[in-house]
């Protein structure tokens, strides 16, 4: 059985300061901590960042990105894990893919609306590090516990409402980064990324699809995402050689009781990959 180096990036954002209060979340900080914790107990050779709250902003995880990038060998298993609000902007590189005029993004600590500048995660920039990554290896994960935006002020849900500000206006005209303009492939059922091909490969788990939210609910007295709680769950039981598609038809089954059809999790690329500590 090989052993592979697991390199994981792990965030969790329950506090936005420049964002709404009851946009504050409960269970996000707990679920990157829990999936930390199954890593730390099912792999051998771990090297593990953490970002929670305020060390989640823009600049620090997009430099712990791009750690990522610079460290990782072809022998390496990587994952990066989102606990936190996802929300949508205004196409920034006005490339044909996104047809519906609006960027994915993720939302990190430092980013607000209204009055406080827009600080986003592209999902250009993310899909700009995962080309990157695949220069050296392609066992990358990526698990994103959030929804695209939150329509309505709803508690417990991991979603903003999109920033329709111009870009001048929000903030976002003024970033050193630009985003790519590269054409890329359609988007996978989740909507956030577009779906691995022969040219990107990854693998992608979301909490739902685009059209849903992902949902905070309370488990065992404590407010945890339902995706990550199942997840968790999961991972903690997994023997060597078992498939990511496995481990996804459990979770899949236990989001569906658990939020009564609410939530439908995703899974884009090759699920026929062992579960990274599996080997």
């Amino acid at each position: 059985m090989s052993v592979h180096r697991l390199r994981a990036l792990v965030i969790g954002i329950d506090e936005y300061p420049f964002l709404d209060p009851d946009r504050r979340l409960r269970g996000a900080v707990a679920d990157a901590n829990a999936i930390a914790s199954v890593m730390r107990e099912q792999s051998s050779k771990l090297d593990l960042t953490k970002l929670l709250n305020s060390r989640a902003s823009r600049e620090a995880v997009l430099g712990a990105l791009d750690d990522l990038v610079a460290a990782t060998r072809s022998d390496d298993e990587v994952l990066v894990y989102w606990s936190g609000h996802g929300s949508q902007v205004p196409n920034q590189a006005n490339d044909d893919e996104e047809e519906d005029g609006w960027d994915e993004t993720l939302v990190p600590y430092d980013s607000g609306r209204g009055r406080h500048p827009n600080r986003d995660i592209l999902d250009d920039e993310i899909y700009t590090r995962i080309k990157a990554l695949n220069k050296v290896t392609d066992r990358i994960t990526f698990i994103l516990d959030s929804c695209h935006s939150g329509t309505a002020v709803r508690t417990g849900v991991r979603g903003v409402p999109r920033d329709g500000r111009s870009a001048a206006a929000s903030g976002l005209s003024s970033r050193t980064e630009a985003p790519s303009n590269d054409k890329a492939a359609p988007r996978g059922s989740s909507g956030w990324l577009p779906a691995p091909d022969a040219d990107t490969r990854y693998l992608l788990l979301a909490a739902c699809r685009d059209d849903q939210e992902a949902l905070e609910l309370p488990f065992r007295g404590q407010m945890r995402g339902a995706f990550t709680w199942a997840l968790c769950r999961e991972l903690e039981r997994t023997q060597p050689g078992t498939t990511w598609k496995s481990v996804f038809g459990v979770v899949s089954k236990d989001i569906a009781f658990s939020t009564m059809g609410a939530q439908i999790p995703q899974i884009e690329g090759n699920a026929d990959r062992l579960a990274l500590w599996t080997h």
